[in-house]
């Protein structure tokens, strides 16, 4: 079932549009350089997108992005980590141990204890990461179109709203790292977060 922003959630995406897109004095990004969103066809992404106030956003492109959207989690749907580890007591969504039997293992606990990524049924991150550069290819894209045509131009900026373990994946990938560096990246709730690249 889908759930859209609670009311704590609302307070917290309104309170982070203040600060980035209704704060002239903010120096994190430039507003008038947004000239493409991606959103991810989650609610709470649109449900955020409709929240923020940003300068001219009727001229920004948007596009719902199912590439975007968040780890599929399988079995663990819907489950908080409480309830995971009821289960599964040294879960986590970058991997889960399993035993000597356990089929496509990655590594080694100091114990010796196997481990194997993701969720039952769900998504590995391999496919995560290959959802997210398909992604980081439109972005590349886009900047390259708009280098092509209005050099000088504002714009060529990328507004991504999606969700914490996606976007963690695609922050690695943007940098060139493996998807398994995304587990020491830090991304909250109504957070801003900023990649910067050169094309």
């Amino acid at each position: 079932m889908e759930i859209g922003l609670n009311s704590r959630g609302k307070a917290q995406v309104a309170q982070l549009s203040r600060f980035t897109f209704e704060n002239s004095r903010q120096e994190c990004i430039n507003t008038k350089n947004i000239s493409m969103t991606l959103l991810s066809e989650r609610h709470c992404a649109q449900e955020t997108f409709d929240i923020f106030k940003i300068p001219n956003k009727d001229k920004i492109l948007t596009y719902i992005e199912p590439n975007i959207s968040e780890w599929h989690f399988g079995d663990y749907e819907c489950m908080t980590r409480d309830e995971i580890h009821s289960t599964t007591a040294f879960w986590d969504i970058w991997y889960i141990f399993v035993d000597e039997e356990g089929e496509g293992s990655v590594g080694e606990r100091e114990d010796g204890e196997s481990r194997k990524e993701g969720c039952p049924n769900g998504e590995t991150i391999e496919q995560v990461a290959e959802r997210c550069d398909h992604v980081i290819e439109k972005i590349m894209a886009h900047h390259a179109e708009h280098m092509d045509h209005n050099p000088k131009a504002p714009g060529g900026d990328v507004l991504l709203i999606a969700h914490e373990h996606s976007l963690r994946v695609l922050a690695a990938r943007w940098v060139g790292l493996p998807p398994e560096h995304a587990k020491n990246l830090e991304l909250d709730t109504s957070k801003l977060g900023l990649n910067l690249r050169n094309v």
